[in-house]
């Protein structure tokens, strides 16, 4: 018997498998119930009740738990409770003809959703024209909903708010109050309390008959959506904060060399573009929850969008920023760390060695970023040496950039220029804060570059040198006894 290829329920599975969730029952139970339920709609032969329990003990959705005689009782197991959920709780009875008893399956559908699922009214209206079409909900998605098709017919369908509700659906004492008066579950509308209702008897009584009631009910709703309006504008605010955290004071420098921060950025935008979203259901909601306590009814058959792009266009934007986020925090923890400067091939280093006598180590680093791929971090350490009564290491840092457009090069290294400035920021030397306009730059027209700086501090042995040329950028921060701006050819030959 079937094994694990059973495929989507057909309508008498999935009456057989209903009729135990409240009790153990035997194959007259089991047959009577369905009838009963149905309302002589679906009626179970001997032998397909006889195939049905046999295939659903094999696939484990139930388990045989007394013999007496020739009366053989069930009950269902856990993983047929589970397999029950997913058919949402909604019988395929709603669909015009159901599917038959010889297990012919219907066609799945997708298509593209329209409709937020907290436009209530507009979710409702166009679920009722796609059955008007034969497309019959199977489940709801933000992006793409899945229907089956069938024989067109009028269906209405209904979206229930209900707190109690949680990803595998309503109290089971609701489904069964509802479907006593006629309406089936049909699945969650994407929100675990926003839940999904229809029937197709024009006879069945509405599920609010009291306006003011149900307006109680979307109030709750509403504030729901009012903390998850404000939770994302308090996220937008974080990541705006954050993203001016890591600008710092050079924030053409940052955007271009750091890692994450173009992807944040990228990220505070489309939470900014995403805000109103979450406030139009908040205020649709509070609109409708106003009307009905007022004690007007809502109108089931509204105008609705027939397309929705936005909603694909954010979550593509998602998706890409979720891959470029997690692309470039791999491609920053995997750079080369500790190579030797032999290894550079993209540029000569200024060597330590040119400005200050004695023995000197030097070691690279390798990082990348979206905007800028090839950048380069150079440390050359010597030994100590003393200006005045300070004692100071003799060390040159060397950062060199070569952005993805050459048109930042020149910008990028101004930033850079300004950031060496800064106090802290990784340096090994101090300044007192507030002290960065104690700096003496001095720019120098250089054949081959398109700008050329060199800065010195008060004291002769904090030193800075910034250039930019041919689409590359580099900054040099160096402390000894040399002048920078003795080796300006030196520096030029990093960029040309």
């Amino acid at each position: 018997m079937g094994g694990n290829s059973r495929g989507p329920l057909t309508e008498p599975m999935f009456y057989v498998l209903m009729s135990f969730l409240r009790r153990d029952m035997c194959g007259t139970e089991i047959t009577e119930f369905v009838e009963r339920k149905t309302r002589g709609r679906v009626k179970l032969g001997p032998g397909t009740l006889y195939t049905l329990l046999g295939k659903f003990q094999d696939e484990k959705l139930i388990q045989e738990t007394e013999v007496d005689g020739r009366k053989r009782t069930y009950r269902i197991t856990p993983k047929g409770r589970a397999v029950y959920q997913e058919e949402g709780g909604g019988p395929p009875a709603v669909l015009p003809h159901g599917r038959g008893g010889g297990g012919d399956f219907m066609k799945c559908i997708r298509k593209f959703t329209p409709v937020s699922p907290y436009d209530i009214q507009g979710l409702e209206s166009w679920l009722q024209d796609l059955a008007l079409q034969g497309l019959y909900l199977a489940w709801f998605r933000p992006l793409f909903s899945t229907f089956v098709q069938d024989t067109p017919r009028q269906v209405r369908y209904r979206v229930e708010f209900c707190k109690e509700a949680d990803r595998d659906g309503p109290p089971q004492d609701l489904k069964d109050l509802y479907r006593d008066f006629g309406w089936d579950y049909v699945g969650r509308a994407w929100d675990s309390t926003l839940l999904i209702f229809r029937t197709r008897d024009s006879r069945a009584e509405e599920l609010h008959t009291d306006p003011p009631l149900q307006g109680e009910l979307l109030e709750k709703l509403a504030r729901r959506l009012g903390r998850r309006f404000f939770g994302q504008l308090v996220l937008t605010l974080v990541l705006a904060v954050l993203c001016a955290v890591l600008m710092g004071p050079a924030p053409v420098a940052q955007l271009v060399t750091h890692p994450q921060l173009p992807v944040f950025l990228l990220c505070l935008i489309l939470s900014l573009l995403g805000l109103p979203s979450p406030f139009r259901s908040w205020r649709r909601t509070i609109r409708l929850a106003r009307q009905l306590r007022e004690g007007a009814p809502l109108d089931h058959q509204v105008p609705y969008p027939r397309r929705n792009r936005k909603s694909l266009a954010e979550f593509s934007a998602a998706v890409v920023l979720l891959s470029l986020l997690a692309v470039t925090w791999f491609w920053d923890v995997s750079g080369e760390y500790l190579r030797s400067t032999q290894e550079i091939e993209d540029f000569t280093p200024l060597p330590l060695g040119s400005l200050e006598r004695g023995a000197y180590a030097d070691v690279c680093n390798a990082h990348h970023s979206l905007l800028c791929w090839d950048q380069w971090e150079v440390c050359q350490i010597g030994d100590a040496g003393r200006v005045g009564d300070g004692i100071f290491w003799k060390r040159m840092d060397i950062h060199w950039y070569r952005p993805v457009l050459p048109a930042l090069a020149e910008p990028v290294a101004r930033s850079l220029l300004e950031r060496a400035k800064w106090p802290g920021d990784g340096k090994w030397w101090s300044i007192p804060w507030g002290a960065w306009d104690d700096w003496t730059v001095t720019e120098y027209a250089v054949d081959g570059l398109d700008w050329c700086a060199v800065a010195e501090y008060p004291g002769g042995y904090f030193h800075l040198a910034a250039l930019s040329g041919s689409g590359r950028a580099a900054v040099v921060q160096y402390t000894g006894s040399g002048n920078l701006a003795d080796h300006i050819e030196e520096l030029a030959a990093m960029v040309r």
